[in-house]
Parts: C-alpha cells; sequence; structure tokens
C-alpha cells in the first residue's frame, strides 16, 4: 500500500536538544550522539525507522580513524567546516569539503578510514548510517557537491533512493534534504502518511513548524502535513524523511 493511502497518526513532535546528546570523547575525536552511541555496530540507542546513527563529529588536525571494516549499511558524510579525506576498500580517495556528501555502500563487507585533510584546522561533520533494505549488496561508493547556491532557501534533495534531481544513491525508501535560511527565507516539504521526519540544525537557529532549533538541536516529527522550515540566523540544516516505524 502507498504511504499516502494509510491512515495518517496523530500529530506528534519530539525535540531532541542538542546539550543533551551524548558524547564520546577521544581527546582528538569528539563524536556526539543523537541517535545510537555505538557507532562500530550502529546500535546502543534510540533510532528512528532506518536511520541508525547520526553523529556530529570533530577531527583535530593531523588526526584521523585508522581503516575499519563494516557490513550492510549505508555511511554518509556530510561536511560542515574543513576538509576530510577518506579513503574506502573499493578504491575510492576523496577529499570532501562542506556541501560534499559522500555514500559509502558498505554492502557485503568494506573497509575504509577517515582523516583531517587540514593541515591547520579541525574538520566538523555529520555521519549518518542508513540500513539498507537489501543486505549483502557490491560495496559502492558515490560523492557528490551541493553548493551553496544549491541550498539557498529551499530545502534541497541530496540523497534519495532513486536517485531523483541527481542526488547521492542510497538502497532504501528514504529522502534527505538540506536547506539554508536567513531571517526572510521559508521552505515547505508536504508531509506523509507512514513517515517519519527528523530536521536536524547543523548551524546557525531557524525554526522547524514552529519549533526554535539551534545547532545541534533535532526535531523529530510524526503524523504531520507538513514540514515548514522559517529561517533565523543564517540556520543549516538536513531533513531526513524516512519511513515510519
Amino acid at each position: 500500500m502507498e504511504a499516502n493511502a494509510l491512515a495518517r497518526e496523530p500529530p506528534r513532535a519530539v525535540l531532541h536538544a542538542g546539550a543533551a546528546r551524548p558524547c564520546t570523547d577521544r581527546g582528538w575525536l569528539l563524536s556526539r550522539h543523537s541517535f545510537a552511541t555505538d557507532v562500530a555496530a550502529g546500535e546502543g540507542g534510540p533510532r528512528l525507522g532506518p536511520l541508525r546513527v547520526l553523529n556530529e563529529i570533530r577531527i583535530e588536525r593531523g588526526e584521523g580513524d585508522a581503516a575499519r571494516m563494516h557490513q550492510d549499511m549505508e555511511i554518509l558524510l556530510w561536511v560542515l567546516d574543513g576538509s576530510l579525506e577518506h579513503q574506502n576498500s573499493t578504491g575510492h580517495i576523496a577529499v570532501l569539503e562542506p556541501g560534499d556528501l559522500a555514500r559509502l555502500r558498505a554492502g557485503h563487507g568494506v573497509r575504509h578510514s577517515e582523516y583531517n585533510a587540514s593541515g591547520h584546522d579541525p574538520v566538523r561533520l555529520l555521519e549518518f548510517w542508513i540500513q539498507p533494505a537489501e543486505r549483502g549488496l557490491a560495496p559502492d561508493f558515490e560523492h557528490r557537491r551541493f553548493g551553496p547556491e544549491e541550498r539557498r532557501g529551499v530545502l534541497r534533495l541530496i540523497a534519495s533512493e532513486d536517485g531523483d534531481a541527481e542526488s547521492v544513491q542510497v538502497e532504501q525508501q528514504v529522502r534527505i534534504y538540506a536547506g539554508r535560511f536567513g531571517a526572510a527565507e521559508h521552505g515547505q516539504l508536504p508531509g506523509m502518511a507512514g513517515r517519519a521526519y527528523y530536521a536536524h540544525c547543523t548551524q546557525g537557529e531557524l525554526t522547524v513548524n514552529g519549533c526554535a532549533l539551534a545547532a545541534g538541536d533535532g526535531l523529530e516529527l510524526h503524523g504531520v502535513d507538513g514540514i515548514d522550515v522559517s529561517g533565523g540566523s543564517e540556520g543549516e540544516l538536513l531533513l531526513f524523511d524516512v519511513p515510519a516505524g
């Protein structure tokens, strides 16, 4: 049955305060966890449908993670500040900067590592994991840039199941949007039954469905007719549209 033919659940909004996120502090790496706290396993905390992990990570200059193995997960990286070097066992090496989205399909097994690519500044990024609809896929890597002009005052689709609008393709019925909103800017997205939404403010301040969000805050939405974003102090957000449950 199509999602828009399902009965809509009663409207519900849950604020996830950024200041309340648990942290992992390894000195050179600081990670704040909006969902699962066990990054290695993708377990140990709340999740939203197939959205298993949402971490804000800061890596100091000259530092990074050694290669590690993962399976059956869509791992996405979205750089907020600085630059990040990504390497994986499919043979891909990429330097990611703000506005770059990379998707690593772990599939039946892949090794990857990330390092701060700057010799001067920390790098700050979001790492989010999507549970794929199918297990045992061939590992794959995709990397696309979404410039600031593409995200200005709109909800720009950056990831989707079908790669619509030149978005990064993911093996799950999810749609992920990015936008940047000043005080006079406004964005909207219709809501659908059978779907859940998570708006994560990455920088600045903005308002989503009447709820003020600052950097690090998230707003979980269920049963809503739509998502309404209004600008604040140069607020940036990622909006996750995922199957409910």
